[in-house]
């Protein structure tokens, strides 16, 4: 076995350093941002102002553990999903193109329909309508 003298030892662990903390920097800087919403008429109201410049962003509710995947899908159009798995209820993330279970492997586009299992159905819906500055959540889901 090849011994490895302290420079050499010292340059390894820098690279093994860099190699597992730069994945991480660029996962984080390219996640969604949280936002948080106000409860009116049983709906969840969202400023505009606060989805990301993707267009995205994931609300936090009063109510629920887990937060609703909001994109943005044109000017006045918008998707509101369930983040919970409707696998086993793990909570999916935002993974570039579409939403994927962590947990046990599903995959979902960004309206929520299943590409992937073992989940067998899409993710949970809600109607979304929205103003000038706001966006509303209906909390009555449309699908589930």
């Amino acid at each position: 076995m090849k011994q490895l003298n302290r420079r050499a030892f010292v340059t390894t662990l820098e690279t093994i350093g860099i190699a597992c903390v730069v994945p991480g920097l660029l996962t984080s800087c390219a996640s969604v941002r949280y936002a948080k919403s106000t409860v009116e008429n049983d709906r969840l109201v969202v400023l505009r102002t606060d989805l990301s410049a993707s267009g995205t962003v994931l609300v936090e509710t009063p109510d629920e553990q887990l937060p609703i995947f909001l994109r943005r899908v044109s000017e006045t159009d918008f998707v509101a999903l369930s983040t919970k798995c409707t696998h086993r209820g793990c909570q999916v993330e935002h993974a570039g193109t579409q939403l994927s279970c962590p947990c046990h492997g599903s995959v979902f586009s960004l309206s929520g329909e299943r590409l992937q299992g073992p989940a067998d159905r899409p993710l949970t819906r809600f109607a979304v309508s929205a103003d000038e500055r706001s966006i509303f959540i209906n909390r009555r889901a449309v699908s589930e």
